[in-house]
């Protein structure tokens, strides 16, 4: 029977003779006299002591303060009647009812680590924001609250806020509802045929580091675009956040209107015996373009006392309700008068949001407490610009017979 180690046995007879050598060659080497071979070292460095480590504490002392309830109770409360009261001249009837609307859409839970910020701090930060346009620090030392907190809690309420005031924005739904808007105009403002004022304001932002061209609508500047259509009593039918530099035949309501999906009444004549058919239309300024739906006054020069020059005053006097409209908004929301230090989607929610409350504050208001109010200057709000007038013939002739109606009107 054959060995099943005789394969490996030249293997170890190899490996074996050579470790004999080098036995015999380190045995010979030490009756030399030779230096024995050095093994090498590892020198070990003494352990340096370290200085304890100070840890960061898990609570800032303004969160730690907000756990004694008896005192804040009192300074919020006074906080609110401040914000609403003296700054937006809201009713404490309407803050209940607005935070019994958001409250259950903004509030967070308590945990074991901290108590959780309030649906209501949560609301009256974000309404004093818009008051008064002050910075996160102030606010965080005002309300005890992080700054990196607020900077969550405005954009998440404000997008609250725009969903459940939907209903107080929005354009009348069938013919017999653009007729009641055009009746009001035309008895309170004397201009007939007319469905809302359209007007568009830029909105300055603080431009980011890495910007794009989409929001520089004017020189060394960066905005949002803030259009609205306005009815007879100040109150905005129609906003729009979105549109490229203000222009009206860019925006969604300009596609409605000429797809005819508005259910805006047809053409008819202003006078009994008249074959002139004049469509209901908005009155827009000169940043607007002359169609069908929007009519704009005549461009300058025009001589004083002339039929052109009396169509442009009645004009003016009818678009009176967008310039309170707009004035209001600016005075009552101070965070329009200065640049929003804000990404653009979210400074779009802090306007729409400011428009919507405007709406909700005014759906009681009659005519005589808007004439109270003069047309306010729009200070930073800059118009957006002018568009080249390019209409019909047709146009420029219902546009003239308007002004042939108004002036013997």
């Amino acid at each position: 029977m054959d060995n099943p180690l005789g394969e490996y046995l030249p293997d170890w007879c190899s490996a074996l003779s050579s470790l004999m050598v080098l036995l015999k060659r380190r045995k010979e080497r030490s009756e030399d006299g030779g230096p024995p071979r050095q093994r090498s070292t590892i020198v070990r460095r003494p352990r340096q002591s370290r200085k304890p480590k100070v840890r960061r504490p898990l609570k800032r002392p303004f969160v730690l303060n907000r756990n004694d309830n008896a005192p804040r109770i009192d300074y919020l409360d006074h906080l609110i009647d401040t914000t609403i009261g003296e700054l937006l001249e809201m009713t404490r009837d309407d803050f209940d009812y607005l935070h019994e609307l958001i409250g259950p859409k903004i509030a967070r839970m308590d945990t074991f680590l901290r108590r959780a910020v309030t649906s209501k701090e949560r609301f009256i930060i974000t309404l004093r924001y818009l008051a008064t346009g002050e910075s996160y620090n102030s606010m965080q030392k005002m309300f005890q609250v992080s700054k990196q907190l607020i900077s969550r809690i405005i954009p998440e309420v404000c997008a609250s806020l725009i969903e459940v005031l939907h209903d107080y924005v929005k354009l009348p739904q069938n013919k017999e509802e653009w007729l009641i808007v055009s009746r009001e105009y035309e008895n309170r403002w004397n201009f007939p045929h007319v469905i809302g004022a359209v007007d568009g304001k830029y909105v300055a932002l603080k431009a980011p580091m890495y910007s794009d061209t989409e929001h520089n609508q004017t020189k060394n500047s960066f905005h949002v675009v803030l259009l609205g259509v306005l009815d007879a009593n100040s109150n905005f039918m129609y906003v729009d956040i979105d549109s490229s530099d203000g222009a009206l035949c860019y925006t969604k309501l300009n596609a409605m209107l000429e797809n005819d999906e508005l259910n805006i009444p047809e053409p008819e004549e202003l006078e009994m015996f008249s074959s002139v058919k004049v469509p209901y239309m908005l009155l827009g300024d000169q940043g607007f373009p002359f169609r069908k739906h929007c009519i704009r006054p005549f461009d300058d020069p025009v001589s004083d006392g002339t039929i052109e020059s009396n169509f442009n005053e009645r004009h003016a006097i009818a678009r009176t309700p967008v310039e309170k409209a707009f004035g209001m908004l600016y005075c009552k929301f101070k965070i329009l008068q200065r640049p929003i230090v804000m990404d653009p989607a979210v400074a779009r929610k802090i306007v729409l949001a400011s428009v919507y409350l405007q709406n909700f504050m005014r759906r009681n208001c009659s005519a005589e407490d808007d004439d109270q109010f003069a047309p306010a200057s729009v200070g930073s709000m800059l118009p957006i610009k002018h568009t080249p007038l390019k209409p019909t013939a047709e146009l420029m002739e219902m546009r003239m017979f308007v002004a042939n109606y108004l002036a013997s009107n």
